[in-house]
């Protein structure tokens, strides 16, 4: 992977738990830094508040001391980009989700996509598997790398136990099928809620 021109720094949408704890993350960034926030959504509304200015104006509002001698100052922010990724677009407020100029739905992974995602993966956990094996694992990845990854580690776990060399297709059936994990990637908890949503 190719290194940023710019700056880069993240955080987690939960582990931002007031204003302070935005505002001082805002007031290190350096020029042209691109910040990503994971689950935007789980922003408390006071930290989405503060955003607004600091989107807009480069600025941001703190306020200083306590009772009647408080008093808010601007103080200014280096120009940034705000990415913010959510799989819950609804709990973002209007006002905050149009000030992102550029709005993008990323979509599932296709079969052969995720096979070059866990043959990677199984290389760097020093995991052998064949071709046949990660395709196996990626028709039932429901189109997530994360999903991939996990099964992945599981299939791994059971080639130890039995002292396979290598996940194989076959390896893979027998190890989700133990698993109670079905061929489209369903376990016996993903299948109940479908048949209660069915029955309701």
């Amino acid at each position: 992977a190719h290194e940023l021109d710019a700056p880069f720094c993240s955080a987690h949408g939960a582990t931002i738990e007031k204003q302070g704890d935005l505002a001082g993350i805002l007031a290190g960034l350096k020029p042209k830094t691109l910040f990503f926030i994971d689950e935007i959504h789980r922003l408390p509304i006071q930290a989405e508040e503060l955003l607004y200015t600091a989107m807009e104006d480069f600025s941001i509002d703190i306020i200083i001391g306590q009772g009647p001698t408080a008093r808010s100052i601007s103080m200014p922010v280096a120009p940034f980009t705000l990415v913010g990724a959510t799989t819950r677009l609804s709990k973002l407020s209007r006002p905050f989700l149009s000030r992102f100029g550029i709005q993008e739905r990323l979509e599932f992974y296709d079969a052969k996509s995720l096979q070059q995602v866990i043959l990677r993966s199984a290389d760097i956990m020093r995991i052998g598997i064949d071709h046949e094996g990660a395709f196996a694992l990626a028709m039932r990845a429901r189109g997530t790398p994360r999903i991939a990854n996990r099964l992945l580690n599981r299939v791994s776990d059971f080639a130890l136990v039995l002292g396979a060399q290598k996940v194989s297709a076959e390896l893979v059936n027998e190890a989700l099928r133990r698993l109670d994990i079905d061929e489209h990637g369903l376990d016996r908890t993903d299948r109940e809620f479908l048949r209660i949503i069915a029955e309701q």
